[in-house]
């Protein structure tokens, strides 16, 4: 049995691509979506602990998160349009350069408010490179390999995290505890590790050939975008519903390892494990969910991550010591590892040559939403209490989730054979 699964995943990995490989080694030392590389997990949990420790309250935390995606979101479309026309190499090495420069920034900060130029970069960032990453991995799957190379790299993506985070708490203890001088020296070491690295996969990646069926990737102009979109295609349009309240049920996540510290007395090692335990469950859930994805259809797996999602919210609010947040992260990784899914779904939506477009409108529209969300989350903090905060983001993702009935089965096996290109709609 053992053999034999390890001859499918080396057969596997023999007929994939060049850039699924190169994507890989992306995910692993930098990261895409939700899940980030071994680089920046060294910042990961410290970063809002860092923006608290030079003077920001709970609502200019989320009002620094706010600010990102409000920019974020009001370029998000025309980047996305963007990515369409030009070469995505190229995109990919813009994205990680604004990187480079947001560590930079957040490293040289002294007070709150400095640090929102490298949101601001780090919001046009992540996107940016994501999209793309996201649009070469579809183009370098099978349809039936895709639930299954998503989830692959999200697993390996995540080994970094076991133990980075435990490199990161000694790192800050041994420099001071968690304090600006504490946490400080791992955004320079991010900066100086991501420019390397930044420059390998520019080298090894290749531009795919976005055209289907001789159709030009120029076809789509840029207000056509937004109509087609937003107006006359209802399978897109339900998908950009199910991201507002997906946005809204993020709300919590800025805040996870703040009240970890001070509603549940977390000490560095404790967050390091948290953040371990995470990873871990990342590492054990996503392949498994993304091969199911892959017999089952994408919809259902969906649905299924609601159960640790409503687990690592109920055992963060309830934990009776700081030990059960290792639990906490547990749960929280499992329900993190069907996100890459979500990105599945945008790309096996949508024709190749209109992928970046829709991406961006999407996210502009996700921008809209999270830009709300984040500081509603630090008000319900300081007015209501904390464990508002996670109640609120637990009933908007259960409703997101229930709104992903009104869209089509992207799985190929599953779809109706009648389905026209711009699938179920």
């Amino acid at each position: 049995m053992l053999g034999a699964r390890i001859q499918q995943v080396i057969s596997f990995f023999r007929r994939q691509s060049n850039n699924f490989k190169v994507l890989l080694v992306h995910r692993v030392i930098v990261g895409g979506g939700m899940r980030v590389g071994a680089i920046h997990t060294l910042t990961r949990q410290y970063t809002n602990l860092y923006i608290v420790a030079l003077g920001a309250s709970k609502v200019e935390l989320g009002l620094v998160s706010s600010i990102g995606t409000t920019i974020r979101t009001i370029l998000d479309y025309p980047i996305g349009w963007v990515i369409d026309k030009v070469s995505l190499k190229k995109m990919m090495l813009l994205g990680l350069m604004f990187s480079v420069l947001s560590s930079l920034i957040y490293a040289l900060a002294v007070n709150w408010y400095m640090v929102i130029p490298a949101t601001l970069l780090l919001s046009l960032a992540w996107p940016m490179s994501g999209v793309v990453s996201r649009i070469l991995l579809t183009d370098s799957l099978s349809d039936t390999d895709r639930g299954t190379g998503f989830g692959i790299l999200e697993a390996v993506g995540a080994i970094p995290g076991v133990v980075m985070p435990f490199v990161a708490a000694y790192l800050v203890e041994t420099l001071g505890g968690i304090n600006p001088e504490g946490i400080r020296p791992l955004f320079y070491f991010e900066a100086i590790s991501l420019i390397p690295v930044s420059l390998w996969i520019y080298w090894r990646l290749r531009d795919p050939d976005r055209s289907v069926g001789g159709m030009s990737t120029q076809t789509l102009g840029f207000l056509g975008g937004i109509k087609k979109f937003v107006v006359e295609e209802k399978g897109a349009r339900n998908w950009m519903l199910v991201g507002i309240f997906d946005a809204f049920g993020m709300l919590a996540f800025p805040y996870l390892y703040v009240y970890a510290v001070e509603a549940k007395g977390a000490s560095p090692v404790i967050l390091g494990f948290m953040t371990a335990a995470s990873a871990l469950a990342t590492i054990g859930f996503s392949i498994p969910w993304g091969r199911l994805a892959d017999r089952i259809g994408r919809k259902k797996v969906l649905y299924l991550g609601l159960i640790p999602n409503w687990a690592w919210i109920f055992l963060l609010l309830l934990a009776p010591s700081p030990e059960w947040l290792i639990l906490v992260g547990i749960f929280e990784g499992a329900f993190s590892s069907t996100f890459m899914l979500w990105g599945a779904v945008t790309m096996e939506l949508i024709p190749p040559q209109w992928r970046g477009s829709y991406s961006g409108i999407s996210s502009m529209v996700r921008g809209i939403a999270s830009a709300l969300a984040m500081p509603l989350g630090g008000l319900l903090w300081e007015t209501v209490g904390s464990h508002a905060t996670f109640l609120l983001a637990l009933g908007l993702e259960t409703v997101s989730i229930a709104l992903v009935t009104t869209i089509p089965e992207t799985l190929a096996s599953r779809r109706p054979r009648n389905q026209l290109t711009l699938k179920g709609m």
